[in-house]
């Protein structure tokens, strides 16, 4: 691919970056956009940060078990904050409308 030819998702060979990282001595070497190579270095980050206050919380686990159990409970948060974020537009609508009912009724009389 040239410099300025794009793949299948619209991006340059420009745009691609790669991050070495490790957590608990398992070495990545990861690919990603450049401009989400500081977003990736910060998730490696705090990956790592959660998983060794897991460790110290719970002794009897591998690295491996507490990482697994961070990205569980990472990826369940991220589940519980896209349904309330879809909830949130039904919500507003819901209440938009019942001030609109409210509204009318008061002009009515």
């Amino acid at each position: 691919m040239s410099e300025n030819t794009q793949d299948l998702n619209g991006k340059t060979q420009n745009d691609e970056d790669s991050v070495n990282c490790s957590v608990f001595g398992e070495n990545f070497k990861l690919r990603c956009t450049k401009k989400d190579k500081q977003k990736l270095l910060k998730a490696v980050s705090l990956i790592e940060e959660k998983s060794l206050a897991m460790l110290k919380e719970n002794p009897f686990l591998r690295p491996l078990q507490a990482a697994i159990l961070v990205a569980l409970n990472i990826e369940s948060e991220l589940l519980d904050y896209k349904e309330s974020k879809k909830s949130l537009p039904n919500e507003a609508t819901k209440i938009i409308d019942s001030i609109r009912e409210e509204l009318k009724d008061n002009i009515d009389e």
